[in-house]
């Protein structure tokens, strides 16, 4: 049966194109459900705050081994290439647990010429292992003095989910409109419409409409009839719509009620007022200053100016105290400090370092030369037999006639 299915699909083009599309239509509404929970209803935000530093507290770093390994060595040209591999202590998920770090090693074969590759490896993995261990204790010193802390997850909501209704008010506090009412362009008849709604303007009335029932301002209902009012050319005022816009009293220039301002400040009783005028908000009053804290009230002349403390460069090289930083501007690490020049390899037995050169074997396999018990630049120099050895020096000495 399923068979016949799957043939009557295959040669029936036009039935193929009808589940394709059902496909995508369901595929649709899905995304269209999620788009609506995540709008219309809200969703849950969880956000992790925080650092579980148990194990580093309890690691006994005096014992601890960072089983450091050789994964892979191979080499081209001009370099070596070791791959490491060791065991440390991390931040994973906001937790402190055991890692693996991995490294290389580049070694040039130039630099490494009469030295052994494995000693040159041994010194450079043991100082890796004891730069590693120094930066653990640090940390472990201060988080020490931080004490144990722990994983904070703490749960936020967006529009409907998590609000609470205030009973008094009978509102969502932060609750914003998804959907806002619609406005109508045109007039509605009184006889059309469940409440009131403006009308045209009559002979002799100044009012489009005059609200005798009960509404709660700021209602849909509310903003709708302001909107419908200003929209056929009224003016909202006193919760009515009226044809003429409102006649304000003028008052005496002289005799004004003070209004929050630079002068009257202790009437900007918010913080929107206070800001609103460019004066400073703090113990729940309006400030004309700025507020002072106790790092402002400090002698400026005993402040250092921010420009001019001095940062890990190539000036402050004592500065430059981790090998992030070191080599984030460029410069060399090696040591457990931070270096100008790249660093040089150990001399090794050649023209240049013949005092390297302690042994014949030495000294003969870079071209040199091994008498006196000691390495030379030049060859012995050849001894010569005198010629009067066993003769007479007037033999040598032509006789004069």
């Amino acid at each position: 049966m399923f068979k016949k299915i799957i043939t009557f699909i295959k040669y029936n083009t036009f039935t193929a194109i009808i589940i394709a599309v059902a496909f995508v239509a369901v595929a649709s509404a899905v995304a269209s459900n999620e788009d609506i929970k995540k709008n219309v209803i809200g969703e849950e935000i969880v956000e992790t705050q925080g650092v579980d530093n148990t194990l580093l507290l309890a690691t006994d770093l005096e014992e601890f081994d960072l089983e450091m390994k050789i994964t892979d060595v191979f080499q081209d040209d001009e370099n070596y290439y070791v791959d490491y591999q060791f065991n440390t202590l991390g931040i994973q998920d906001n937790v402190w647990q055991e890692i693996f770090n991995q490294g290389q090693l580049v070694v040039s074969i130039e630099s490494l010429e009469g030295g052994d590759l494995g000693l040159y490896v041994m010194e450079e993995l043991g100082e890796i292992i004891d730069y590693q261990l120094a930066y653990l204790k640090e940390v472990q010193e201060n988080e020490e003095e931080k004490g144990e802390t722990f994983v904070i997850e703490t749960t936020e909501y967006t529009r409907l989910i998590g609000l609470v209704f205030d009973t008094k008010t009978k509102k969502l506090p932060g609750y914003e409109l998804v959907v806002k009412p619609p406005v109508s362009e045109e007039i509605i008849s009184n006889d059309d419409a469940p409440h009131p709604n403006p009308l045209p303007l009559g002979e002799g009335d100044n009012v489009f409409f005059n609200n005798d029932d009960d509404f709660v301002e700021n209602s849909y209902y509310y903003e709708f009839l302001i909107n419908n009012c200003l929209d056929n050319g009224g003016y909202w005022y006193d919760n009515t719509c009226n044809a003429e816009p409102e006649v304000v009293e003028e008052e005496d220039p002289e005799i004004t009620d003070p209004v929050c301002d630079f002068d009257n400040s202790d009437l900007c009783g918010t913080q929107e007022l206070c800001k609103g005028i460019g004066l400073y908000w703090y113990d729940e009053v309006c400030n004309i200053e700025e507020e002072v804290t106790e790092e402002d009230s400090e002698d400026p002349e005993d402040l250092d100016d921010p420009d001019d403390t001095p940062v890990c460069d190539a000036d402050n090289l004592d500065l430059c105290d981790s090998q992030g930083l070191c080599e984030g501007i460029d410069l060399y690490w090696y040591n457990n400090i931070c270096n100008d020049d790249a660093k040089i390899a150990d001399p090794v037995c050649d023209s240049d370092n013949i005092n390297l050169c302690d042994d014949q074997g030495l000294c003969g396999g870079v071209s040199l030369y091994w008498y006196n018990d000691v390495c030379n630049i030049e060859p012995e120099p050849t001894t010569l037999t005198s010629p009067l050895e066993g003769g007479d020096l007037e033999d040598l000495v032509p006789v004069a006639d």
